[in-house]
Parts: structure tokens; C-alpha cells; sequence
């Protein structure tokens, strides 16, 4: 840890930061990869040197923080398109239609739709893959785009609004986090491992993806399932654990470690509570007759989608060397299969599961799962990037840049050069992955005591 001379270097290096944000929110767009590049750059260089020094007053980092992430409030997403299909399934639940029984071509023709410039501009801005397909957001992701549209039919107010009630959700997830470091005698201050990572304020703060509000959730669920007052660990700690699982279902590969941790009893209850609550939300919208609908978007991400990953990719070329043709509907279940084979082994080995250790176990299952992934958009690792607050180990930091790289794929690049420079990325962390893991032998030790 270092320490800056004077305080004016630490508020230049805001100024920088806040700069940086600002500039990249609310005029560049993911076309200009250059300027991203220049502007992720500077958010990083200011990111490290904060995060390495020592003695900062921590009212000053929480300013700085809170004003990073209220910075974007005005803007529309720049680098993702994916909030105008959030604003088009809330209007659709406003209007007593549920999202999950069309597709929004099925619905533009239709009278109330095809006339109205608004719903018009955003069937145009979801982009071709969204309109030919259903909803897959859950229920209580859902929940969120009625709010953010139940005032009005106005793009700009309505962004704004769903804005304001992920930060709102982010603000909960703030402190359940600091009281979980507390709980896990780990420094506080790691919170700002998180919170103040350029990859959360732009993909969360800036694009309004729900890995945000996902993570808090999770976060305050693990927090009551840690308390020994049984109504909070299993009541409160299952009902929030519902509500994270109901923004992505991400949360459900990480139920199997609360069992380690909690032990039979107590996660046999956790996990029947959970399961019943997130059966009681879904059926509010999910029916015997759309429910099909629902799982084929889902399914979609395992069978036909391939971005920025590093072994599929490999392993689609292998399997177009020996079978000739493109085989990544049997290639991205079948990984999928052995990343989930993966995460009951570092749920299942070794004992005395402490919080801490199931947050490190955690963690490393999630990187596996990551490594073999057939998508991996740059917010897909705020999870890993949340758990790693509560262990030593950094290289998730260096992966949380580099996954930026991957907006270059919406440039004029040729394939050849953006796979050079996807390779480019696993190669560095899978460098960072190996020092911290072999040259530290905590891969080696015994029952995997120390992950």
C-alpha cells in the first residue's frame, strides 16, 4: 500500500476518474473503441491508484463513490442496448400483456403498438435478437421496468427512473456488504474493491445491468443466513436469496455451498424456503402455458451464443476441423455440464466451511465457470469480482479490465484480429490465474483447505 504526499493527489485523481466517467456517458458511444479504450484506461489507472493507498479519509472515498455512480444519471446507456427491451417488457405489464407470451414482432403490428413513436423507437433500439425472441428476464426483474414505466411514456424520464431504483438497490447492497466484512473480520474499506471498480459503474451505474441489483440481493441473503437468530437465517436470508435469484438465475449454482456452510438442517429449510418463494413470484407470471417460452430464451445463451469466450471458441474450431460444421449446440451444453460438475466439487471437498472460506470457494467456482462459458459479456464478472472481495486473491482485478476489450466487437475489426486479441486477454489471466494459484501452492495444499 502507498500513500499519497498531499491530499490534492487524491482529489486530482478523482477529478480524473470523474472526468473519465463522465466523458464515456454521455459522449462516446461502443462504436468508438479508441476513445472507450483511452477512457477505460484513465477509470483504471485512477481505480489502482485509490485502491492502493493508504490513509485516505473513507468519507472522501464514499463521496467519491457516490458521485461516480450518480454521474451517468442523465444518460442513455452508450455500450449496451439491452435497457430498451427492460423499458418494453414494463410498458407491456402495464398494459396487462404479459412479456413472456409474445415476441415483440409479434406485437409491433399490432393496433396501440405500430402508430406510437415511442413504442416504435423502442422495438427499433432492442435490435433484431430481442424482437425474434421472449422475454428472459424473471419475475421480479420485471417488477423493476413496470415501476420504471408505470409514469410515463418517455424513454429519457424512464431511464432515469430505472437508474434510480437500481442505485437505490446498490445503496442496500453497500452496507449488507460492509457488515459482512465485518462479520468476516476482513477490513471494511474492501468493500471499495467493488463498489468503486470502473466495470460496476459502467455495465450497473451507466448501462443499467442487473448484476447489480442480483449481487445485493445475494448479499444480504448470505448476510441473514449467517446470523444465528433462526427467523433471519432462514426467513429473511431465503426471501432475499429469492429476490437475487428472480433478477438472474445466477444465484441457484451457488445455493449447493450454503448447504457446506449452514449445514443439513438449517439448508435443507433455507433451501425449501427459497425454492417455495421463487415458485410463489414466478407464477405470477409463468404459466402452464408460457413457461416453454421462457426456457427457450434461456436456453438460447447455452445452444447458439458465442461471445468472448476462450475455451468453447477453441473447442467450436476443433469440432469444425474433425465434424465440419458448427457444433456449439452439443459443445456449450456439454461444458456448461462439466462447469456445474465443477461447482458441486469446490462445494462438496474439504472442511471447516467458514463464511469466509464459502466466499472463496464461491469464487473459484464462478471463475471455472466463467473460463468455460460460451458468453462472457464484461458484467457477467461483477460476481466473481463481488466474492473476491472477501479473499487475497487480485488477478479478477486485472480480468475486470480486460473484459472491456471485448466492445471492440462492435467495430468494422476483422475476425482473425479480434480473436488475437480475445486470446490476448485469457492469456494474461490465465498468467495472473496461475501465479496466484501455483507459484502460491494454494492449489496444492491438502483437501483444498485454503480455497
Amino acid at each position: 500500500m502507498k500513500t499519497f504526499k498531499n491530499g490534492n493527489s487524491f482529489w486530482i485523481i478523482s477529478i480524473f476518474f470523474c472526468m473519465s466517467i463522465f466523458f464515456q456517458s454521455y459522449f462516446v458511444d461502443r462504436g468508438n473503441f479508441l476513445s472507450l479504450l483511452f477512457f477505460f484506461i484513465i477509470d483504471f489507472l485512477a481505480y489502482y491508484f485509490i485502491i492502493q493507498t493508504e490513509n485516505i479519509d473513507s468519507k472522501k472515498i464514499l463521496r467519491l463513490t457516490i458521485v461516480l455512480h450518480l454521474i451517468p444519471m442523465f444518460a442513455l446507456p452508450s455500450l449496451s442496448n439491452d435497457f430498451y427491451r427492460f423499458l418494453w417488457d414494463g410498458e407491456l405489464l402495464n398494459q396487462g400483456i404479459n412479456p413472456y407470451d409474445f415476441k415483440p414482432n409479434e406485437l409491433i403490428w399490432k393496433q396501440g403498438f405500430i402508430n406510437s413513436t415511442y413504442y416504435e423507437e423502442l422495438y427499433a433500439g432492442m435490435g433484431n435478437l430481442s424482437q425474434e425472441n421472449y422475454s428472459c428476464y424473471p419475475v421480479v426483474n420485471q417488477f423493476y421496468f413496470y415501476l420504471a414505466t408505470f409514469f410515463s411514456e418517455n424513454i429519457f424520464l424512464n431511464t432515469v427512473i430505472l437508474r434510480l431504483l437500481i442505485l437505490a438497490t446498490l445503496f442496500f447492497g453497500f452496507i449488507y456488504l460492509e457488515k459482512l466484512l465485518i462479520l468476516t473480520k476482513i477490513e471494511s474499506s474492501k468493500k471499495y474493491l467493488f463498489f468503486l471498480n470502473p466495470l460496476l459503474i459502467i455495465e450497473v451505474s451507466q448501462n443499467l445491468h442487473f448484476e447489480g441489483v442480483m449481487l445485493s440481493f445475494f448479499i444480504m441473503g448470505i448476510y441473514f443466513i449467517s446470523q444465528i437468530n433462526i427467523f433471519k437465517a432462514i426467513g429473511l436470508g431465503s426471501f432475499f436469496l429469492m429476490l437475487s435469484i428472480q433478477i438472474k438465475l445466477i444465484p441457484l449454482m451457488l445455493l449447493p455451498f450454503i448447504l457446506r456452510f449452514s449445514g443439513w438442517k438449517k439448508a435443507i429449510f433455507i433451501w425449501g424456503l427459497t425454492l417455495f418463494f421463487t415458485i410463489f413470484i414466478s407464477i405470477i407470471l409463468i404459466h402452464p402455458t408460457n413457461y416453454l417460452n421462457f426456457l427457450k430464451s434461456i436456453s438460447l445463451y447455452f445452444r447458439q451464443f458465442e461471445f468472448n469466450s476462450f475455451i468453447l471458441y477453441w473447442y467450436i474450431q476443433y469440432g469444425e476441423w474433425k465434424y465440419g460444421y458448427n457444433r456449439i449446440q452439443t459443445f456449450g451444453p456439454y461444458l456448461s455440464r462439466i462447469a456445474i460438475e465443477f461447482v458441486i466439487i469446490f462445494a462438496w471437498l474439504g472442511n471447516n466451511f467458514s463464511l469466509k472460506k464459502m466466499f472463496t470457494r464461491m469464487f473459484f467456482a464462478m471463475i471455472v465457470y466463467y473460463f468455460l462459458s460460451s458468453t462472457v459479456h464484461p458484467w457477467y464478472l461483477l460476481t466473481p469480482l463481488l466474492l473476491s472481495v472477501f479473499t487475497s486473491y487480485k488477478f479478477i482485478l486485472v480480468w475486470s479490465f480486460l473484459v472491456l476489450l471485448s466492445y471492440i466487437s462492435y467495430t468494422t475489426i476483422d475476425s482473425s484480429s479480434l480473436r488475437f486479441i480475445f486470446l490476448l486477454e485469457y492469456l494474461i489471466v490465465f498468467g495472473c490465474f496461475v501465479y496466484e494459484i501455483i507459484m502460491k501452492y494454494h492449489f496444492f495444499d491438502k483437501n483444498l483447505k485454503k480455497i
